[in-house]
């Protein structure tokens, strides 16, 4: 699936992401799996930029995370990936955001 401005849009409305949650589940779209530590570097802003917009991401069960399993000491490191439901929550969501708005015309 491609994010087109039409989807932007919907995912905008619907989910209340922003231009950068956009562009980060754009860029992992593209990047299959990746860290946020990759996707940051790649869109030259922060660690924490990356990793509000994964929070959100996350909260919308739009993407899933996956600790990497061959890391042992420090600190985990985490890989995030498109959610194999991401089609189905999308579906889900703008037809819960459809009927919201249907009931405040009527």
């Amino acid at each position: 699936m491609e994010l087109t401005e039409a989807l932007k849009e919907t995912l905008t409305c619907c989910f209340k992401l922003s231009e950068t949650d956009l562009v980060v589940l754009s860029i992992l779209m593209s990047m299959g799996k990746a860290s946020s530590e990759e996707i940051a570097e790649r869109l030259k802003v922060s660690k924490t930029t990356v990793n509000n917009s994964m929070r959100r991401l996350l909260e919308n069960a739009l993407v899933v995370r996956e600790k990497d399993q061959t890391k042992r000491t420090g600190r985990p490191r985490y890989y995030f990936s498109v959610s194999p439901d991401f089609e189905k929550v999308i579906k889900e969501k703008v037809e819960q955001c459809s009927k919201r708005l249907s009931s405040l015309i009527k």
